[in-house]
């Protein structure tokens, strides 16, 4: 096996990761993480009426004593959300990426093609981060950066 092979297929798992979660998300025409709102989902209790009883008021809140309890209806549920067509693309990804920082790990052990591993590495994390923005916007100055140092260390 020659030196840099580990470095090359680092940077191949990189690039092969942040593609696996890009692409799929702009060809299914999917939000990005940060256009989309998370619901909050809790359990949700049936409401009830109250027909009879003493009902009491105190400073605008109703107190019932006695009676009986009769169900509200409500209107039917909305259809359930659509499973996102993305999903097994990121967890590729997620596997792709994390495969890449142990190949760029044993690389950078190695000594040999370090930037490679670097780069590597690099889109493995953005890979990663791609889902949460605040961290994605500041891996992705970080990543910026390094490759500005690199190069102007390189030539």
């Amino acid at each position: 096996m020659t030196p840099r092979v580990l470095s090359v297929i680092t940077l191949l798992l990189g690039a092969v990761a942040l593609g696996l979660v890009v692409i799929p998300a702009i060809a299914y025409d999917q939000p990005f993480p940060w256009q989309r709102k998370d619901r909050q989902r809790g359990a949700e209790v049936a409401p009830t009426t109250r027909k009879g009883g003493l009902t009491v008021t105190i400073k605008g809140v109703d107190l019932t004593i006695g009676g009986k309890r009769t169900p509200v209806e409500q209107p039917k549920p909305a259809e359930p959300e659509p499973v996102n067509p993305t999903k097994p693309f990121t967890l590729a990804a997620a596997g792709l990426a994390v495969g890449g920082m142990v190949t760029g790990a044993l690389s950078w052990r190695h000594r040999r093609g370090r930037p490679l591993a670097l780069v590597g590495m690099a889109l493995g994390v953005a890979a990663l981060t791609w889902q949460y923005i605040a961290f994605g916007l500041a891996v992705g100055a970080a990543i910026a950066i390094i490759l500005i140092i690199l190069s102007a260390l390189s030539s």
